[in-house]
């Protein structure tokens, strides 16, 4: 029987980072107040490497030119930031989550002053997706970038 190294290198990989994580996530946090945002953190594989995904905002925007961020946005009434994070990658890049890991049990307060959450999971092999960018969304790019190696180790 031939085993797939690659693919146990990724998967131990994968399962290191979790665990490292895993104690400063928390799962089920409380509904959030309406000037409060949530990210998600995307992590995913490309070429075998563990990178993380982010989104390009577009150059010919007024605020915010050109720059880097995670998927995200403000929270809907009733929602926690698990569920803000997962919806707003949805509806701006057109992915869900493999899986959820959890939420920092703080939020970051951003430069206007609101207070954001920051969500971390698993999307899966960038290869195998297809994102799908909303019109309504000024992003004009998505990024991605081996980020992991020092933490777990080369993947691939």
């Amino acid at each position: 029987m031939l085993v797939d190294t690659s693919l146990l290198q990724r998967s131990n990989a994968l399962s290191h980072l979790r665990t490292l994580l895993s104690g400063y996530l928390v799962k089920g946090n409380k509904p959030l107040t309406k000037r409060t945002s949530s990210v998600f953190v995307p992590i995913c594989y490309k070429e075998d490497k563990l990178c993380l995904l982010y989104t390009k905002r577009a150059e010919t925007l007024r605020s915010h030119t050109g720059q880097i961020s995670f998927p995200g946005g403000r929270c809907n009434e009733g929602e926690n930031a698990e569920q803000t994070s997962v919806r707003e990658m949805e509806e701006e890049i057109g992915v869900n989550p493999v899986e959820v890991w959890g939420c920092l049990p703080a939020p970051i307060i951003s430069l206007k002053l609101e207070n954001v959450y920051g969500c971390v999971g698993y999307i899966g092999h960038i290869e195998d997706l297809t994102f799908r960018i909303s019109e309504q969304e000024p992003w004009s790019e998505i990024v991605h970038k081996p980020t992991f190696t020092s933490a777990v180790g080369d993947a691939g």
